[in-house]
């Protein structure tokens, strides 16, 4: 029996008990999390925040709002709207949910937080049948791909005059602190360098792809890890190899269900490497899953959306004066240093040096208060459905699907307006305008 074949009679297997194998792995993923946190987070990074104090009525709370957002959640593949739906809960509610519950933080903010997600879900599940015409852009594709590579030639040209080129010397996860810390830009190409590693080249990656034009994306492989050399931004590391597992999960029809999956064996994995590690003390590579799995990309976020939360119930709010919408409208700031240096502030006694990162959820309330939750969950849900009715047929959906893992991941780390603006994602949806049409078209000439 050929490879091939085993690999197509698995999928049937996955797609035929597709509901099943969603809610075991959605639970187990939750138990797992809960797992993770008390056995190896907090023991690894309890000076850090990472507290347990179990509150029982809070840990069984956290249980009936992870159940109830994951029953209402769509759980069709091939919809770019339950794609965003999902990995949006298991990447960011889940762990808010878990760390709500083990650490004993606040009620009020937590079904806020819930609120927004099932609002999103209302919004989407019933906005998903109204299709209109795709306001799609004709012929200029060819001329976009041109001014797009010699702009990312441009960027990669200027960051290396300006900041010289440190080598492999950035695969050390500590020194790239130093390389960013030396980074000197002017503002035009520190956008350009944003727009290019965020929208730029993830999506002509996949465009790539799909075409079967292997070299193009391979060169552009290349040139993202050229940029994580020159800038010593992780997520400039990582994000091209996940869009290549979440391009091939999309191609076979089974991203949502393999996205539980994978991040259930990760928290698995995560956890028995920590409690293995015991007999390698000398040695920190048995945590490092721990610390950047575990607590970098799931637990460390969450902590700092409960921090928000907690700052600004004090402080008042900020209405958008730090960002880019303050800046476009001239709206003054009323704190010396950017919301999330001032978060970092507050919790270490006055020094501005770190820049707290958050996503939307946090930074709108930090705006706005809980109507500005409101708000920003309902611009992110209309963006989402833009992005759906530009892909809502299968050979589209592959690279909208993809697009839209990339966004969801940033929108944990970022405020919405910040992304939209400066990490590109309005040129992201310009360019699905642009070359969706194409794949369209090329689909139709090959089955004609």
């Amino acid at each position: 029996m050929r490879i091939d074949d085993i690999l197509n009679d698995a999928i049937s297997l996955f797609s035929k008990h597709h509901k099943v194998i969603v809610i075991c792995a959605g639970i187990l993923y939750r138990i797992l999390l809960d797992l993770l946190y008390i056995f190896a987070v907090n023991p690894m990074f309890d000076y850090f925040g990472s507290v347990f104090v179990l509150s029982e009525i809070k840990y069984v709370l956290s249980w009936i709002l992870y159940l109830t957002i994951f029953i209402l959640l769509p759980k069709e593949e091939n919809s770019v709207i339950s794609v965003f739906l999902n990995f949006q809960f298991i990447f960011t509610i889940a762990p808010l949910l878990v760390f709500y519950g083990l650490a004993n933080q606040s009620t009020k903010y937590i079904l806020m937080v819930s609120v927004c997600i099932i609002l999103q879900i209302i919004i989407l599940r019933k906005a998903r049948k109204i299709l209109v015409n795709p306001p799609y852009i004709n012929r200029v594709g060819p001329y976009v791909m041109i001014a797009s590579g010699l702009l990312i030639l441009l960027t990669v040209t200027a960051i290396f005059l300006y900041n010289g080129f440190a080598g492999t010397g950035a695969m050390d996860l500590a020194f790239i602190y130093d390389i960013r810390r030396a980074s000197r830009l002017p503002v035009v190409f520190t956008y350009l360098s944003e727009l290019c590693t965020k929208a730029m080249i993830p999506f002509f990656f996949l465009y790539f792809l799909y075409h079967k034009k292997y070299l193009a994306a391979i060169i552009l492989f290349c040139v993202q890890m050229l940029l994580y050399l020159l800038l010593g931004h992780k997520f400039i590391l990582f994000i091209l190899p996940l869009l290549f597992c979440f391009f091939v999960l999309a191609k076979f029809g089974i991203l949502v269900k393999f996205s539980y999956i994978l991040f259930g064996l990760c928290s698995l994995g995560s956890l028995m490497t920590y409690l293995l590690s015991a007999p390698f003390s000398s040695t920190h590579y048995f945590k490092l899953p721990t610390s950047l799995f575990a607590h970098r990309m799931l637990f460390v976020p969450a902590m700092i959306k409960f921090q928000f939360y907690d700052v600004f119930s004090e402080l008042p709010f900020m209405f958008f004066g730090d960002g880019q919408i303050g800046r476009l409208f001239s709206i003054p700031s009323m704190y010396p240093e950017s919301v999330g240096r001032t978060i970092w502030a507050f919790y270490r006694e006055g020094d501005f040096s770190v820049n707290a990162n958050t996503g939307y959820l946090a930074d709108s309330y930090a705006q706005m208060g809980f109507a500005g939750m409101i708000i920003i969950s309902i611009l992110v849900a209309l963006t989402i459905l833009a992005i759906h009715n530009l892909s809502n047929s299968n050979p589209k959906f592959i690279i909208g699907a993809s697009i839209v893992l990339l966004y969801t991941i940033i929108f944990n780390d970022g405020a919405f307006f910040t992304i939209f603006l400066t990490s590109g994602l309005w040129f992201a949806i310009i360019l699905l305008m642009i070359f969706l049409r194409d794949i369209d078209h090329s689909d139709k000439v090959t089955k004609g």
